[in-house]
């Protein structure tokens, strides 16, 4: 099998300062101790390899984790009837349920924080972006989905463009010209709602 060669032999030097940039940018995430660190951990990898297809996958499992913490803190905050001890107890029986609930679907639990006024709107907005220009086409293995509707979003027109048939080369410029933009936008999203 062949080796990962150096990003200084796989891109551009702009777009290897961009890599670098994000890598940084992924490690000042406030994720310490919990299993999106591993997600962080492994994106960073990818970044390192020049494996944006895989980041971008990875990063689309951070963001939606983030998003059900997001809902189990502040359900748990809610609930919780006294000092710490009975807040590690309602964030577990809160954790179990949305774990459990087939219903707790990313678009659902956007919604539910936005409806709350825990995510401001333009960021409910941006995951929703997120998920239908990225999440749908690459996790269900549709790159040259039309994506209608959303003609201001930087994937669209790319995707939109390719039509039914898809070559090697036509997907790969697509991650190689886009992704790093949408990688951009994970740890933007995460930090606002994590950090302080």
């Amino acid at each position: 099998m062949p080796t990962i060669r150096p990003l200084d032999e796989q891109y551009e030097p702009d777009k290897v300062a961009q890599i670098r940039a994000l890598i940084s940018r992924y490690d000042e995430l406030v994720t310490v101790g919990s299993p999106a660190r591993y997600l962080v951990v492994e994106i960073k990898r990818c970044l390192e390899g020049g494996l944006l297809l895989a980041a971008i996958l990875i990063a689309d499992a951070l963001l939606e984790m983030c998003v059900r913490q997001l809902v189990v803190f502040h359900r748990a905050r809610t609930r919780a009837k006294g000092g710490p001890r009975s807040f590690r107890t309602a964030y577990a029986r809160e954790n179990r349920k949305v774990e459990r609930d087939p219903a707790a679907t990313l678009e659902r639990l956007v919604a539910e924080l936005e409806t709350r006024s825990l995510i401001e709107p333009d960021d409910a907005k941006a995951i929703r972006a997120f998920r239908e220009v990225v999440r749908i086409p690459l996790h269900y293995g549709l790159p040259g989905r039309h994506v209608r509707g959303h003609e201001d979003l930087p994937l669209t027109s790319v995707f939109k463009d390719l039509g039914q048939s898809v070559t090697f080369f036509q997907f790969e410029s697509v991650i190689e010209d886009h992704a790093l933009r949408q990688l951009a936008i994970v740890p933007t999203l995460i930090d606002r709602y994590t950090s302080g």
